[in-house]
């Protein structure tokens, strides 16, 4: 498979400077998404070392081939880049995401209840993670 980095300099000017995607494609099939992962870089004058993931999905056919962890690795190496040395990250408290972001050495912070809500309005908790950088 193939993995496309775009940013807001890029074709995805919507996304903004601060923010980045990574889709994953089949070499074979460009048009079938395998995957995205988005970054979205800190703003703030004293969190210039932060970054937040925004997303991490995997097609349901393309699971257990190491697509989430190819584009987790991307996504840090360009957070290291840009001098971000910690990430943070939410996911829906009980989901496989959180055995995901633990294989991944993710650390997890702790538990917000009722941070989102289902379209029936039904509130969820989530859990939310972190992850310290450091160069190679």
């Amino acid at each position: 498979e193939r993995m496309q980095a775009e940013t807001g300099t890029s074709g995805f000017a919507r996304l903004g400077p601060r923010h980045h995607l990574w889709i994953a494609c089949e070499d074979e099939q460009p048009s079938q998404l395998l995957g995205v992962a988005q970054l979205s870089m800190c703003p703030l004058a004293n969190a210039h070392h932060r970054g937040e993931v925004q997303g991490l999905m995997v097609h349901s056919q393309s699971r257990g081939r190491g697509i989430a962890s190819r584009l987790m690795s991307r996504l840090e190496c360009a957070a290291l880049a840009q001098g971000r040395t910690l990430l943070v990250l939410d996911t829906p408290a009980g989901s496989q995401a959180e055995a995901v972001y633990a294989h991944l050495g993710w650390q997890r912070a702790g538990e917000v209840p009722d941070y989102d809500a289902s379209a029936d309005g039904q509130l969820h908790s989530t859990a939310r993670y972190y992850k310290r950088l450091q160069m190679p």
